[in-house]
């Protein structure tokens, strides 16, 4: 796990953990039963799951965990799911992996080329629905509880940009460069909050990231971006 970790933290990065407020060690009675929780529950929004990913690595077990490990450039990402209800989620971003994605914009007003990698608005939008969903499925599981801790870190983003895409309603077209990160984020959450609307409750953090690259969008509009992007096909490049 050490050596695909280091690999992931040497770009851009996520980290996310999802877990019950309380700690239970052998929340989960049986370790056998962990991987049917994470198959059952895992989020698919536009055609790429979340956290499992069928055909793409081997799946892993120890003492009282299972997970996975990709390494297919550029879904570079692993993850680990504990009898005590505990996910641990890294996953590289791909536009550090696949040099094909790092491009600037299509006006051209700004010239961004292999130094810069590009993100695009949408796809951090779709990922911080696709965590708050998850938490609110573990929830309802034996993995879960009537609190649920979520954190997530965002870093390793110097030279990146973040723009974006012609169906975003932003009205602007302009890119932005990392301003201030990393981007930390951490809360708790009653069960039923969660369940009621875990998208909602996904803009903040997402408008946290976003406002680290300058960006300062309205609610509104992260809906918006959120609404039409999952009503989208997969994106060009899919996230681990």
């Amino acid at each position: 796990m050490s050596e695909l970790l280091n690999k992931i933290k040497s770009r851009g990065y996520w980290k996310v953990i999802i877990r019950p407020a309380t700690f239970v060690e052998k929340r989960v009675r049986y370790r056998s039963d962990l991987l049917t929780i994470i198959e059952k529950n895992s989020v698919e929004y536009r055609g790429r799951c979340f956290p499992l990913m069928r055909g793409y690595g081997m799946l892993d077990e120890g003492p009282n965990w299972v997970g996975q490990e990709i390494r297919l450039d550029p879904i570079v990402k692993l993850w680990r799911f504990y009898q005590s209800g505990q996910l641990v989620y890294y996953s590289a971003m791909p536009e550090d992996w696949n040099s094909e994605l790092s491009i600037g914009p299509q006006d051209n007003r700004v010239s961004y080329r292999n130094s810069h990698k590009a993100l695009e608005i949408s796809d951090v939008v779709v990922r911080f629905a696709e965590i708050f969903e998850l938490a609110a499925r573990l929830s309802l599981t034996e993995a879960g509880d009537h609190g649920i801790h979520i954190e997530i870190v965002v870093d390793n983003l110097k030279d990146h940009i973040i723009r974006p895409r012609a169906h975003d309603n932003t009205n602007a077209t302009w890119v932005k460069e990392a301003q201030r990160l990393p981007m930390r984020y951490a809360n708790d959450f009653r069960q039923g909050e969660l369940l009621a609307q875990p998208r909602e409750l996904s803009l903040e953090p997402a408008g946290e990231l976003l406002d680290c690259f300058g960006w300062r969008l309205d609610t509104d509009i992260l809906r918006d971006i959120l609404e039409q992007s999952l009503r989208q096909g997969p994106p060009v490049a899919r996230w681990g």
